[in-house]
Order: structure tokens, then sequence, then C-alpha cells
């Protein structure tokens, strides 16, 4: 059975996001007092005692006529997200007097959301219990809608009657506590405008994530889940990274804050670079961080469809991939155009075998049978007055594979001579697409 959605619609600067991060219990939606700053549809799973559900953070709707495209793909993502959901937290400023938008936003969710969809409405920023106060300033009641309920976000007042609320309609609207299964976490990275938001896109059969020419244009990190061959991934699509001098204070930096916390909680990661330029440093320091954090990695070329044609091209643009990624022979690469979807079903086949890869497991014996012969051609080479020896190692973890070399004294061995076990595991035993831990520890006696 499908996991209900719950939306949380809106004016600008009611509260959405901040709603959003109390009841996820953490930081997933960038939260901001410039109107504007949530684009994307942002999706989380909430899990209570009897019910499980997706939240659903939206853009402002504003009713100013749209400047460019981009704000009109801002509204275009909140209406597709009134349409798609169960339930909607209809969120109105406390604060502030009802206006033409409040009554605006009430025809629109009468007029797209589902005839079975349940419209909560939800007063933000409550300081205080006494209800009549609050529904004397409000006025909410002559928008038609049932008893609203009392939030302050940021006391996290009011929040679980919020939730008991949500948890009553979906048991009552017949939904079964959905039990989630395993399923790779592939966060999307690269540099701001090099085509990420069009790649998760591509997978669609409608837009999710807004695509516009102007470099920053994600802020918050997305998940999104596609099917595949019958088998579930669910994809991150993140903001671009910047080199560091040129992050901005502020909203910027927040958004990079959230692509780390993507990366750290991904499986597997696609870096993608942009076809019809070259490699630049930054591509080199965020797939530097991408092995830091131990992830599997894809090298996803977009843009493949500007490269210019002839095989030679295609020969000179991948050494150059060669010669700038060196650090990273181990990965696969794939040529992409996320605009016309050429090769996207591709990328699916890489990652199933990075998961096998990530999950494989070597037997001890056949790892100190290996370093045997692997010690006796190439003596380790040390650091200090001392012999580096290595009396056994073993596979401790897997996804990543870890590995422990059971040792003399660790900082006797040269970072050489770790790159070359390293180096030796992946001939002998494959691990390719995905990083692998090598930790030389002391044996104790």
């Amino acid at each position: 059975m499908r996991i209900p959605v719950v939306a949380i619609i809106g004016k600008p600067n009611v509260g959405k996001s901040v709603l959003f991060n109390r009841i996820l219990k953490g930081r997933f939606s960038v939260v901001s007092d410039i109107a504007g700053t949530t684009r994307d549809r942002v999706m989380r799973e909430v899990e209570t005692k009897r019910t499980r559900f997706v939240l659903v953070d939206t853009a402002g709707l504003g009713f100013d006529e749209p400047n460019n495209s981009l704000d009109l793909d801002i509204k275009n993502q909140a209406n597709i997200a009134v349409r798609d959901a169960d339930i909607i937290l209809f969120l109105i400023d406390s604060k502030k007097d009802i206006t033409n938008d409040e009554y605006n936003i009430s025809d629109i969710l009468r007029r797209n959301k589902k005839k079975s969809t349940r419209i909560i409405t939800v007063l933000t920023k409550c300081d205080t219990k006494n209800e009549d106060i609050v529904y004397e300033k409000s006025d909410i009641f002559r928008l038609g809608f049932d008893r609203p309920i009392l939030v302050s976000s940021i006391h996290n007042f009011g929040v679980t009657d919020l939730l008991n609320e949500i948890e009553k309609e979906i048991i009552d609207r017949g939904f079964k506590k959905y039990i989630p299964t395993t399923y790779p976490n592939i966060a999307v990275l690269g540099k701001p405008n090099v085509g990420k938001s069009s790649l998760v896109n591509g997978f669609l059969s409608q837009p999710k994530l807004i695509v516009s020419d102007i470099p920053g244009t994600t802020i918050d990190s997305t998940d999104t889940k596609i099917i595949f061959n019958n088998k579930t991934y669910n994809f991150i699509d993140t903001a671009g990274i910047r080199r560091k001098g040129k992050i901005k204070r502020g909203i910027e930096k927040y958004s990079i804050m959230r692509t780390l916390k993507s990366l750290h909680r991904s499986d597997i990661v696609l870096m993608v670079v942009d076809g019809s330029d070259t490699i630049s440093k930054q591509d080199q320091h965020i797939a530097g961080d991408i092995i830091k954090q131990n992830k599997g990695l894809v090298l996803v070329v977009n843009k493949c469809d500007l490269q210019e044609e002839g095989d030679g091209s295609r020969a000179q643009y991948i050494g150059m991939l060669r010669r700038k990624f060196s650090f990273i022979a181990w990965v696969p690469v794939i040529f992409i155009s996320a605009k016309n979807k050429t090769n996207l079903h591709k990328i699916f086949p890489l990652i199933e075998n990075i998961v096998l890869e990530r999950d494989k497991r070597i037997k001890t014996s056949e790892l100190n049978s290996f370093v045997s012969k692997m010690t006796m051609k190439h003596i380790p080479t040390g650091t200090k007055n001392i012999l580096p020896r290595i009396y056994y190692v073993t596979q401790t973890g897997i996804n990543p594979p870890e590995f422990v070399f059971f040792v003399n004294n660790e900082q006797a061995f040269h970072f050489s001579y770790r790159r070359y076990m390293e180096n030796r595991i992946r001939e002998t035993f494959g691990f390719n697409g995905t990083s692998i831990k090598i930790i030389f520890k002391p044996k104790t006696i």
C-alpha cells in the first residue's frame, strides 16, 4: 500500500520550513526571513507510533506576476504538491490579518486538491494558549475551514496536537503503516549549473525539481524515490558546491551545509561535471571530499550533446578526465545528456554493480594469502628506523568495505605502501566504483 502524503502550503514567510524542520526534528529545509528561500518541494518520510507519511515542504504561494520562468516553476511545484497530497496543512500567520492572498490560496486548494484530501488549517507563530485572542486577530473562520490548530514551531507548542490530528486522519482513511524497504541513497553532487536537477528530472514523468540557467537555483537538498526495473532508489539532489572563497554567508552557506549532510547519508554519489567545459580544481576538490567520506562514486559527464563531434574529441576528453582524476582511476564514467535523456537508463546498472561491490566480503584466509604474495613482491617500506611488518589482515566491514592490517608499528609504514596495498586489493578482488577503507593497526600481545 502506498504511503500517504502531507503537504505544507501557505504564503511566503508563514513558517512552513520551520514547522517542517520541527516535525522532522532536524534542519532539513533551509529557513530564512527572505521570501522565496524554499523553491523545490522538499520531501522527507515521518514515522509516528502508528503511522508513516511523506511530509512535503513547498514554496510560498504568492500572487504577484511572475518575473521570470523560475518564479513560474516555483509556483508550479507548490501546485503539484496540492494535487498530490492526501492531507494539506494550510499555514496562516497568527500575527497578521487575513488578506486576499489567504482567500486566493483557499480557492486554489479547493479547486486543485483531490476530493478525498483533508485540509487542516494551522495558525503559526502562536505565543499564547488563549484561543479567543488568536481567533480575534486572525479572522480565520471566514475562510470556511474547520477549527484551526494553534502552533508555535520555534517553541514546540501545539506540534504534538497537529501530529495527533494527522495520525488520526491517516488511520481513519484506512492507510496501514507503511513498512519501508531498504534502498540505496544516491546523492547527486557537482558545481552549480552542471545539470544535477535536470538529471533527476530526467528519470521522472513530471518535473519535480526546478531547472534554470541561473546558478544556485537549487537551495535545499531534495529526496526523490525512483523505481527502475522494480527496484527503488532514493536520489538526493543537492545545491551546487562552489569554491569556499566564493560561498556567500547566509542562505548559500546553509545550502552547502545541507549538501554535505546529504553526502554523509548517501551510499553512492553521482558526481556531475559539465561535458562542454574543462575539469576545474573545484571538480577535483569535490571528488576528493567524496572519497574522504568513503562513498561509492560514478562520474557523470553531462551535456555530451554539446561536445564537439567525432571520436577524436571524445578520446581527448577522456584523456583529460584520466589526467585530472588520476586519484580515482577505479571510478566508472558515463556520458549523458540530461536534457535529451540520453544514456540515463545506463546509470542504474552502474549503481547496482557498486551496491554489490560495497557489500562484498573477502575471506580472511584469502586476504592473508594475498598479503603474503604482495609483501614478497614488494617488501614494506618504512618511515622510521623500524622494519615494518604485517602480521595478518581481515575485512572488518562493508558499505564501505573496510580492511584492518595488524602490524608491528602503524606509523612505520610509508603512505605509498598503503596506496600500493589498496591498488593490489582492487586488482585482485575488484571493488570497482567504491572507496575502500584501509586501516593499519598495531597488534596487541
